[in-house]
């Protein structure tokens, strides 16, 4: 054989799989490139999905429910003040004019105090008009020595009927007088004592101060029945005869009261505005079945009696970014695959919102969890096992 031909045979040979071999590589190359192609496609096709294993879901404790139109109550979004019930408060005031001696120099406001506790005692010492107890039980005895002299001479028909009535209306006053302040009498003066068992709302006096018969010394509170009173703009006021009751909230506090669950009514409310304002008052009481403190100030859904059929959502299933409010739509041939989505919302009654757009009739929405379904979808993982194939 040709010398050279035993030369040119392997060198063909070597380019020959050389070639073999890179077109193997081009052909791995292209289907690489295919497959992510494929891949990309099918990520597009579910872009804006949040998946979540059903691990994930009961551990977020996320539940959805299908939307239905219902009756959304109309409601006005106002300010309001927690105050105490009229029949819910007592004033304690001096019966004696003295001194005021506190029992208790550590008793402040919002102490508890029992009934019949002693408050204070008003001292007469030093007075000039002298001990209180002692010139009412010497008015007591004058009175009795005049009554009993009317009855002789009235026997005798020295006096009229007329001036023995008068002689016994002074006898009973004095009589009455002195009976008061002795019950209360005590060796430094007068007792005054708790008449209800409560809260010591506010102390009117201090220690020293001289007070006379009738002066409120402080005011008690038993805090079970209290009042929210709401402040209506004018531009409400023909809807008024219309509130049937209200839910409210207090700063800082994240529970919705209802008045409905507190035995609570509407009051009344005003007709007209009152003096130099813009706004009218709208008053309704109800039990304390919390922690509520009368002064506190709330805002405060005033419920209409009559709704309207609407789509609406608990408060818990909007989530709000950069004043844009979303809701997450639950797939429903897909468990665990949520779809965020755009809604405008409307009235509020402080537990629920009305959906003006966005979501329609028998879709199934995220009602509770919707802040954890956000985080999910900001994490961006996709927990394995899932498949997007249909």
């Amino acid at each position: 054989m040709n010398r050279t031909l035993l030369y040119i045979i392997p060198t063909f040979a070597v380019l020959l799989f050389a070639a073999c071999a890179s077109d193997n590589h081009s052909h791995d190359e292209k289907k690489e490139k295919e497959e992510k192609h494929e891949a990309k496609d099918e990520h597009a096709d579910h872009a804006g999905e949040i998946i979540m294993t059903k691990h994930q879901i009961e551990e977020a404790h996320i539940h959805a429910s299908v939307v239905q139109p219902s009756d959304f109550v109309d409601v006005i979004k106002v300010g309001g003040q927690i105050v105490s019930s009229q029949n819910d408060e007592h004033t304690v005031v001096a019966t004696s004019d003295g001194i005021v001696h506190f029992s208790n120099l550590k008793l402040t406001e919002g102490a508890s105090i029992v009934r019949g506790q002693k408050i204070a005692t008003l001292s007469s010492s030093n007075l000039k008009d002298g001990d209180p107890v002692a010139k009412a039980k010497s008015a007591f005895l004058a009175a009795q020595s005049q009554l009993q002299r009317a009855k002789e001479l009235v026997a005798d028909k020295i006096i009229s009927q007329k001036a023995y009535e008068q002689a016994k209306l002074e006898y009973d006053q004095a009589l009455a007088a002195y009976r008061g302040l002795e019950a209360t009498a005590s060796t430094g003066g007068i007792v005054i004592a708790s008449p209800r068992a409560g809260y010591v709302k506010n102390i009117l006096v201090r220690q020293g101060d001289y007070v006379t018969v009738g002066t409120p010394i402080l005011t008690i509170t038993s805090n079970r029945r209290l009042q929210l009173r709401a402040e209506v703009p004018q531009q409400y006021l023909r809807y008024l005869p219309s509130v049937s009751g209200a839910n409210f909230r207090i700063p800082g506090d994240d529970t919705l009261y209802r008045l409905s669950a507190m035995n609570g009514r509407v009051e009344s409310y005003a007709r007209s505005l009152q003096d130099n304002s813009a706004f009218a008052p709208v008053t309704l009481s109800m039990d304390n079945v919390g922690n509520l403190l009368p002064g506190s100030y709330a805002e405060v859904y005033l419920l209409m009696q009559s709704g309207k059929p609407c789509l609406s959502l608990p408060l818990g299933a909007i989530t709000e970014e950069q004043g844009v409010h979303f809701v997450y739509v639950a797939e429903p041939d897909e468990p665990g695959v949520f779809k965020k989505r755009e809604v405008t919302i409307g009235r509020e009654n402080g537990e629920s919102v009305e959906i003006l757009s966005g979501i329609k009739a028998g879709e199934t929405v995220v009602t509770q969890g919707a802040m954890q379904v956000r985080l999910a979808s900001m994490s961006g993982s996709v927990p394995e096992g899932h498949s997007h194939s249909h």
